[in-house]
Formats: structure tokens, C-alpha cells, sequence
């Protein structure tokens, strides 16, 4: 976790391996040193790794590359006060300058140095003194001599000059460099450095200051890593450039696009003028584009023809990394997706589909609700007591809608305290909160292109209320944690058994939310108004009890007489329970008594209608809804021998509700 500490290190082994003659360890050590020095913006330390490399070079017998590497450091060294480092670059500058025999400019910078560096530099500046007092065939480069890399090199005399012959093929540094990019690319697990390694190995070999690694993606040419001075200065590549060397699929420098008439008056084009810019497109198998580009600031004409061949080597390496990237990522969105459609799918095997029964003129109007209004793209609000099947009614919509090939989402907003409520609706990344070992998508997306239910929204916390509201108006979500946003394109369906449009008008129930969601408004009859469906209903329940428990059980006509009697101020889901409980208690084939609430067999079908708000509540013959819901959760619990989760899945509700309603009902020293 210390990286000014880990580049320090890197450093001094490289200068280790160099003494001891271990040259290709010493690059790799004082390349990372220095992409190090540079991730923790000490241009100082990067600029001394810059100036070992060049020592390296000389010891390796290229004078050539050395002078390249330590005429780029010596004035950023002088620049930042170290003006130590800058000194012992210099005389190393003068010795490659000696080894290849310019003997005006070694001069000139010698004398350039103050007496105090003189005289603590006197043994190397000696040494490079008499470098220049050798006859050129005993200079390091001369005639027949043996680099320390083995390779001989040959000169040839003409006119009273010594040249020197350039060998063809590419150089040993490139052939190195080369390697240990692909040995990089081949086993390096963590593609980002591996990618970071290439990207500065291309701004090593051609002498460049800033890098860019360039892909093509569909909103156009992105810079996927940086290197060099660039990841401090931020500095933008030249767009027109990168992306007219990808049309003619050729390596261009800025020379190239100052010639190029159509692109002379683009303003990163002129840049180029006092800067030198070179970039090397590559198309992978799969036909990935992009395409490395390295710029030198402040210098024009830094970039030859060697160069160009140098970069396009490491394109090639380049196309095979963006190959793996690219792969990688699409990896990455597939398993995404399957995480998501296993959420949904399990989602939606826990809520198991029912079918609409019933043949009242209430239920027929509510099927033909349904279908006018499913095809619509609009939210739809819908209304009624509780246990009535809202949720029924909101599948019902979305299976005869556009989005039915989507996915189906639903949640409670009672089941769920705030804060849960919050990371089930908008999901959250890794390290978001305690717990959060993985990224979780929401609801919301879970849902996108889909349709999301949203059941008892009457009981959503008003500052999750503002947070929805905003989502559906922009249709986008972050997740908790995330500073990226997520598109979602999903349908609402809000239910409630609360009058949301008095909570509106007490500043309970934000009105604006309210109005996106109750674009339409859809109201479920209670049992009770449902004439001639208990029957039909029970009959449904029974069926299902049959085909689970293998036994056969019917109702008798006192017990159908029971249930057409009762209020059933739990409606649909009350009726279900009582049939089940009847089915489970009886010995016979036949179920005689129902065991409705004592007080509840003694009304009859014609029960008046409910009396006024301001009347006396004695004058209702039937018990209140809130205490028909505490009786039925005593006896699911009771039925359960106490077990909380047995009586949840009984009643049809998740655990959390149970506790909140048993909290409710203080049943805490009733329950155990």
C-alpha cells in the first residue's frame, strides 16, 4: 500500500541488476520505478529512473538511446531543484555524447557544470576526457569492438570522417521490450497493468513524454489509459490525428497532419506545431479498433521513421490486450444480466400466479378495466381493501400489457423498514454500507422494460417518496454508493387500501408523486360485493388442497351457507385461509363447520349497509377491519403451534410484516 515506498525500491534494484550486469532486469525494475514515481506525482524520482534507464543504455553499449533518455531529464531535474541528479545526468549525457566522438558538445556541457560539481564529479568527468582522447577504433563503438550485448559493430571511413554503419532489423531494446510485453500480456491476471505496461513501454521506446491508449467504442474514440506526464497534466490527444491514421489504417506523425490540407486549420492539428505527435492505429480478429498514441510537448519533429516502426510493434500487442479487454467486459454485462434475471426469476417463483375467479358483474367489469387499460404505457393506481388481490389485478395488467414479455416485480412497501426499502429500490455497489459484499442491482432495474408493483405505496417514507418521484421523471436510477447512473424503462403499478388522496391533502402523501402514479385509478370489490363468488372461490381453494394433500374433501351446504354468511372483512385472502384451516381440521370427506368467528356466524347475507362515520360504531354488525386482521394472525399463529415463519407463509406475508403487526398488537408477552 505504499507506493512512493515501492518505487524507491524498484529503483535501487535496478541499479542493483545493473551493476551486476543483469540489464533486462534492471529495465523492468526502473520502468516500474518510474511509473510509479509518476502515479504518486514525483516527477523528481521519475525523472531520476528516466536518467538510470539512460545509464543502462550506456552500459548496454547504445549511446544513441542513452543520449535520447538523459537529455529528457536533466532540465526536469533542473527544474525541480535536483540539482544533484541533474549534474551526475549531465556528465552521463557527456559520456554518450564522447561515445559517439561529439567532442564540441561534451565540452560545452562540461563547462556548463559549477566547480563544486566539478570537483565531486571529478573520476567520471575524467573518464569521459579520455574517452575523447581515443582514437576512433578504440572508442566503445569502434571498428570490430564487442557491445556488452555481443553485437559487433562496423566502421567505415569516408572523406576524412568516420561513420558509423547502422545495423538493420530492429534494435535489442525493442526486441526486449517486445518480450517483456508479451510475457506480461500472457501472465499478468490484472489486465490493467499489463496494459499500463505496454502503454508505457511505447512512450520508452520513441522517446515521448505523454500516452494514450485509444479504443473505439460506440459514442466514438475513448482514451482508456494514460501514461507518462499525462496522467498529471491531463493534456487532450489530438482527436483529428488519431482518429485519420484509423481511416488510413497507417501510423501518422504530426508532420503528417500539418501536410494534410483537410486537417491544417483544426486547432488540435495546429497544436502539433509546437509539439510532435505520433499515433499507431490496430484492428484485432474480432475487429476491435483504437490505436497508441504518444505526443512530446514543446519539441517539434521528435518522431522519425524508426519510431513509427516501433509503435506499430506494440499495436499489434496492443489489438491482442483491447481483444482480452473487450472480452472481458462482455463477460462481465453477461453475467450481470443472468444475475438479474435470477433475481427476477426468483422473485417471481415466490410469488406463485393465481388466477382471477369469479363470475360477478363486478369481477367481469374489473376484467374488462383490465383489458382496455393494459395495452396503455400508463401508470395505474389500484384500490381496495386489503386481502381483495391487488396484486392479482397488477399481474393481470402487465400479462395483457406491451411489457409482457418483461419481467413482473413486486414488493411490499408495509414489509420493509426505510432503509431496506431505499437499497431494495435503487440497489447499491460494493462497500456501499457494512454488508455489502457485492453489487446488487434494485428493483428498478430489475424491473427496466418491465413492470414494477409497488403494494401498500401509501406506507413509503416521504423522502423515499421524493427519490422515486425523481427516478420515474428522468428515468434513471444510482445506485446506493455509485456515482454512475443506470437507465431504466419500467412500468408502475401502485396499490393501496388507504385513501392516498386524503393523505395528499393532510401533507401526508407528496401530490405530485401521487399524480404520476394514478394516471389511471382501478378499484377491486371487496368479497363481500362479489355475489355468488365464495362459492366459487372456496371450491378454487379446495381444489388446490386436493391436488397438495391427496385427499378428497368437499364442503357440505351448511358450510357454504357459513361462508356466504360471513363479512369477510380480510376478503379473498381471509376466505383462503379459513378454507384451508377447515380442510386441515376436519376428519370426514365432507367439511360441515367452517369455524368462522363466534360472532360473525350469526349475520346473515342481508347485512345492512355500513352506517355513517358520525353514527355509533355499535350500530356495525360486523367487528372492525384492524381486529378481524389481529384475530386472524392469532389464529395462523395458534394453527402453527407459534412458529412465526409457518404462520407468515400461511397468512400470505413476509416475516417482517408479522413482527411489525405483532408489534402492532403489543403481543410480544402473548407470543413467544
Amino acid at each position: 500500500g505504499h507506493a512512493r515506498h515501492a518505487a524507491t525500491t524498484a529503483a535501487n534494484l535496478g541499479v542493483v541488476a545493473k551493476d551486476m550486469g543483469r540489464f533486462d532486469e534492471a529495465l523492468e525494475h526502473l520502468r516500474q520505478a518510474r511509473g510509479l514515481f509518476l502515479h504518486v506525482s514525483d516527477r523528481a524520482g521519475a525523472a531520476i529512473a528516466e536518467a538510470n534507464l539512460g545509464s543502462v543504455a550506456l552500459a548496454t553499449g547504445d549511446p544513441v538511446a542513452a543520449q535520447r533518455r538523459l537529455q529528457t531529464t536533466i532540465g526536469t531535474l533542473r527544474e525541480l531543484g535536483s540539482h544533484t541528479a541533474a549534474d551526475h545526468a549531465t556528465v552521463l549525457l557527456a559520456r554518450a555524447l564522447a561515445e559517439q566522438q561529439q567532442s564540441a558538445e561534451v565540452e560545452r556541457l562540461l563547462l556548463d557544470l559549477d566547480p563544486q560539481a566539478s570537483a565531486r564529479l571529478g573520476p567520471e568527468i575524467e573518464q569521459v576526457r579520455e574517452l575523447l582522447k581515443r582514437p576512433p577504433s578504440e572508442s566503445p563503438g569502434g571498428a570490430s569492438s564487442e557491445t556488452p550485448d555481443g553485437l559487433t559493430q562496423l566502421k567505415t571511413k569516408g572523406k576524412g570522417q568516420d561513420t558509423v554503419q547502422e545495423s538493420t532489423g530492429p534494435s535489442r531494446e525493442l526486441f526486449r521490450t517486445f518480450l517483456s510485453v508479451n510475457r506480461r500480456l500472457a501472465h499478468e491476471s490484472n489486465l490493467e497493468k499489463a496494459m499500463e505496461t505496454l502503454l508505457e513501454s511505447a512512450i520508452t521506446l520513441t522517446g515521448g513524454r505523454q500516452g494514450y491508449l485509444l479504443v473505439a467504442r460506440p459514442d466514438g474514440l475513448q482514451s482508456e489509459f494514460t501514461g507518462g506526464e499525462s496522467s498529471q497534466a491531463g493534456q487532450a490527444f489530438s482527436r483529428s490525428l488519431a482518429n485519420r491514421a484509423m481511416q488510413q489504417r497507417r501510423t501518422l506523425t504530426g508532420e503528417d497532419a500539418l501536410a494534410d490540407r483537410e486537417l491544417q486549420e483544426m486547432p488540435s492539428i495546429r497544436n502539433l506545431q509546437i509539439r510532435s505527435a505520433i499515433c499507431a492505429p490496430f484492428q484485432s480478429a474480432t475487429k476491435a479498433e483504437g490505436a497508441i498514441y504518444v505526443e512530446h510537448a514543446g519539441r517539434a519533429g521528435a518522431f522519425t521513421e524508426q519510431d513509427k516502426e516501433n509503435l506499430e510493434v506494440l499495436a499489434d500487442q496492443a489489438a491482442i490486450a483491447v481483444d482480452r479487454m473487450l472480452r472481458d467486459e462482455d463477460l462481465a454485462r453477461e453475467l450481470e444480466h443472468s444475475r438479474r434475471e435470477l433475481a427476477v426469476v426468483k422473485r417471481s417463483v415466490q410469488r406463485a400466479q393465481v388466477p382471477m375467479v369469479g363470475a360477478s358483474s363486478k369481477m367481469n367489469k374489473l376484467r374488462s378495466d383490465i383489458e382496455k387499460l393494459a395495452p396503455l404505457d400508463l401508470s395505474v393506481l389500484i384500490l381496495g381493501e386489503t386481502g381483495t388481490g391487488k396484486e392479482l389485478v397488477a399481474r393481470a395488467i402487465h400479462n395483457n400489457s406491451q411489457q409482457a414479455q418483461g419481467p413482473f416485480v413486486g414488493e411490499n412497501c408495509a414489509a420493509l423498514p426505510p432503509e431496506l426499502m431505499e437499497r431494495e429500490l435503487f440497489g447499491h455497489v460494493t462497500g456501499s454500507f457494512t454488508g455489502a459484499d457485492r453489487d446488487r442491482p434494485g428493483l428498478l432495474e430489475l424491473a427496466s422494460n418491465g413492470t414494477l408493483f409497488l403494494d401498500e405505496v401509501g406506507d413509503m417514507p416521504s423522502a423515499l417518496q421524493a427519490k422515486l418521484l425523481r427516478a420515474l421523471q428522468e428515468k434513471r436510477i444510482r445506485r446506493i454508493g455509485s456515482s454512475e447512473t443506470v437507465d431504466v424503462n419500467v412500468r408502475i403499478l401502485a396499490a393501496t387500501h388507504k385513501d392516498l388522496r386524503g393523505m395528499v391533502s393532510r401533507g401526508e402523501f407528496r401530490e405530485d408523486l401521487f399524480f404520476r402514479l394514478a394516471a389511471v385509478e382501478v378499484e377491486v370489490p371487496p368479497l363481500r360485493d362479489r355475489d355468488g363468488d365464495i362459492a366459487v372461490l372456496a371450491e378454487h381453494f379446495l381444489s388446490s388442497l386436493r391436488k397438495q394433500h391427496g385427499i378428497e374433501r368437499s364442503l357440505s351446504p351448511k358450510a357454504i351457507e357459513q361462508l356466504n354468511s360471513y363479512r369477510w372483512p380480510g376478503n379473498v385472502r381471509e376466505l383462503e385461509h379459513v378454507v384451508a384451516r377447515a380442510f386441515l381440521l376436519t376428519d370426514g370427506p365432507t367439511i360441515e363447520d367452517t369455524q368462522l368467528p363466534t360472532d360473525q356466524n350469526a349475520a346473515t347475507a342481508a347485512v345492512p349497509a355500513p352506517a355513517p362515520a358520525e353514527s355509533s360504531s355499535s350500530s356495525w354488525p360486523a367487528m372492525k377491519l384492524a381486529e378481524a386482521e389481529r384475530r386472524t394472525v392469532f389464529a395462523a399463529l395458534e394453527h402453527c403451534s407459534g412458529e412465526k415463519a409457518a404462520a407468515a407463509r400461511l397468512l400470505g406475508i413476509s416475516r417482517t410484516a408479522l413482527y411489525e403487526k405483532l408489534k402492532r398488537y403489543n403481543a410480544d408477552q402473548e407470543i413467544t
